[in-house]
C-alpha cells in the first residue's frame, strides 16, 4: 500500500503548490473546479482507451514483446509519438466546454486554466501509475512510502511539465485558431523530447545517471522559457480580455453578470 500513500502525498503537495500559485492570478471558483474535475480522469482514459490499444496492435503486428527492453529503436520512437500526440490532444478536451474556452481569452486565466488542467492530469496520472505498479510490481508497490520519494518527486515534476505543455495551445486562444493548432503541435513535439531520456532508460540503452542528465537538459530550458513567457500573464491587476490578432471570440465581463457570446 506504500505506493498509494506516495500517490496521496504527491497529490497533496501538488495541490498545495499549485494553489499557492493560483492565488496570484485567479480565484478558484466553481468553473475552475469543474474544469479540474473534468481533467482528472483524462490520464487513465487516454492510457486505457488510446495508448494501450494502439501500441498493443502495433506490437502484435510486428511480434514485439511487452517490455521496452525488447523493443527495436523504431518502435520506441513510435511509442514516443503516440504518447506525445495522445496526451497533449486529450488535455484539450476541457476546452470543449464553452465557459472554459471563454476564460482562455483573458491573459491571467490562461495560467489558471493551464494549472487546473495540468495539475488534474498529473494527479490522475500519479494514481494510474501507482495502481499499475501495485498490480504488476507488488514488490515495489508494497514498499514503505518513505522509500518511494523518487516516485513522489517524479510525479510532482510531471504535474509541472503537463501544466507547461498544455499552456502552449491554451495561450494560442489569445491570438487565433491557427496559433492554437501550431502550439498544440509544438506541445506534442516537446512532450516527445522530454520523454526521450526516460524512454532510452526503459529500453535499456542508458543508465539512470545519463537519463537524469538528459531529462534536466530538456526540462530546464523548457521551464525557463515558459516562465519568461508566462511571467507577464502572472501580473496582478484586473483581468481583461486581450484583443490582439484575430481573437476567436471575446470574453464577457463576468463581474457584470453577462454571459459569453456564442461561438
Amino acid at each position: 500500500m506504500g505506493i498509494f500513500i506516495a500517490a496521496a502525498i504527491s497529490t497533496a503537495l501538488g495541490i498545495w503548490f499549485f494553489r499557492s500559485l493560483l492565488r496570484r492570478v485567479a480565484k478558484v471558483d466553481r468553473e475552475l473546479l469543474i474544469i479540474f474535475g473534468f481533467a482528472l480522469p483524462l490520464s487513465p482514459i487516454v492510457n486505457i482507451a488510446v495508448k494501450r490499444p494502439i501500441l498493443e496492435h502495433v506490437r502484435s503486428v510486428w511480434g514485439l514483446g511487452a517490455s521496452p527492453s525488447l523493443w527495436p529503436w523504431w518502435f520506441a520512437l513510435v511509442a514516443l509519438g503516440v504518447v506525445g500526440v495522445s496526451e497533449e490532444s486529450i488535455k484539450l478536451l476541457p476546452l470543449a466546454w464553452r465557459p472554459a474556452r471563454a476564460r482562455a481569452v483573458e491573459r491571467s486565466e490562461v495560467v489558471a486554466l493551464a494549472m487546473a488542467i495540468g495539475l488534474a492530469f498529473g494527479i490522475g496520472e500519479a494514481w494510474f501509475i501507482g495502481w499499475a505498479i501495485h498490480r504488476t510490481q507488488p514488490q515495489i508497490g508494497q514498499l514503505p512510502f518513505y522509500k518511494l520519494t523518487g516516485f513522489i518527486g517524479e510525479r510532482l515534476l510531471a504535474m509541472v511539465l503537463h501544466t507547461i505543455l498544455v499552456s502552449l495551445p491554451i495561450s494560442g486562444f489569445l491570438l487565433s485558431r491557427g496559433r492554437v493548432a501550431q502550439r498544440s503541435v509544438a506541445a506534442m513535439g516537446l512532450h516527445c523530447v522530454v520523454d526521450f531520456g526516460p524512454m532510452l532508460y526503459q529500453c535499456g540503452y542508458i543508465s539512470p545517471v545519463p537519463t537524469l542528465a538528459i531529462l534536466l537538459l530538456t526540462v530546464l530550458p523548457l521551464l525557463r522559457r515558459s516562465v519568461s513567457y508566462l511571467d507577464p500573464l502572472l501580473q496582478k491587476g484586473r483581468k481583461e480580455a486581450l484583443e490582439a490578432g484575430t481573437v476567436m471570440f471575446l470574453r464577457s465581463d463576468r463581474e457584470k453578470g453577462r454571459s459569453a457570446p456564442p461561438n
